[in-house]
């Protein structure tokens, strides 16, 4: 039996809303941390990233205001955000879906779907997660690796997941360093899928490129 779930997912909506974070960071930073009722009740609706609580955290810790926590979250408008939906399409029934970690993880952790624990070595292993997604086109979904795993010797491959993909999920690992091996079992988490939107992009061949002051230094031209 196939079930398909709607996951909500916020993502930035344009470029121009970057730039309309960083003026109102700017300016927030140069003020007072007080936060007035209008400015709650615009956020309270609101979608609230990364950068807000950075921010939130700075003033608190320059003013030396450790109360600021207890005036509840966060409450430095944000970046205005669309929300898609994002379809997951269970292809087994002990598949688990897609969940974020913590209210504020950028990405949702994808669990391995096994009928027996898999050994991972050295060669490429492509894990099953059991799920199929959809979302609207002009948007990216990225599988990426999860630092606990990393941190202990396991390697999962970066992916891109295109919007016309239909087919399952699969995560790409394998051990490295002195990790000889590793064993998943069922529902372990694996790595994570992050959705973000994508530039509008125009290919346009020309003669030249306008010149810059690193030109084509590269590999590591910059120093350590």
């Amino acid at each position: 039996m196939r079930v398909a779930v709607g996951v909500a997912v916020c993502v930035a909506a344009d470029a121009r809303a970057v730039t309309r974070l960083a003026a109102s960071m700017t300016t927030a930073a140069a003020t007072a941390t007080t936060i007035t009722p209008q400015a709650r009740a615009f956020n309270s609706e609101s979608p609230f990233c990364a950068a807000a609580l950075i921010l939130h955290e700075a003033r608190g810790v320059r003013n030396g205001n450790a109360s600021i926590w207890r005036q509840g979250p966060p409450l430095v408008p944000c970046c205005s955000m669309d929300r898609i939906e994002l379809r997951v399409l269970k292809l087994r029934p002990s598949a688990l879906l897609p969940a974020r970690g913590t209210p504020h993880a950028s990405g949702l952790d994808l669990y391995a779907c096994l009928d027996a624990p898999l050994v991972l070595g050295r060669a490429p292993s492509l894990v099953p997660t059991g799920v199929a997604i959809e979302f609207p086109a002009g948007y990216d979904a990225q599988v990426r690796p999860r630092s606990g795993l990393s941190s202990k010797g396991v390697g999962v491959a970066f992916g891109t997941v295109d919007a016309d993909y239909r087919g399952e999920l699969f995560v790409t690992m394998w051990v490295f360093g002195d990790l000889e091996r590793y064993e998943l079992q069922h529902g372990d988490r694996i790595a994570q899928l992050v959705v973000a939107p994508l530039a509008p992009l125009a290919l346009l061949e020309v003669a030249e490129l306008t010149d810059t002051g690193r030109g084509a230094a590269g590999h590591g031209s910059t120093g350590r």
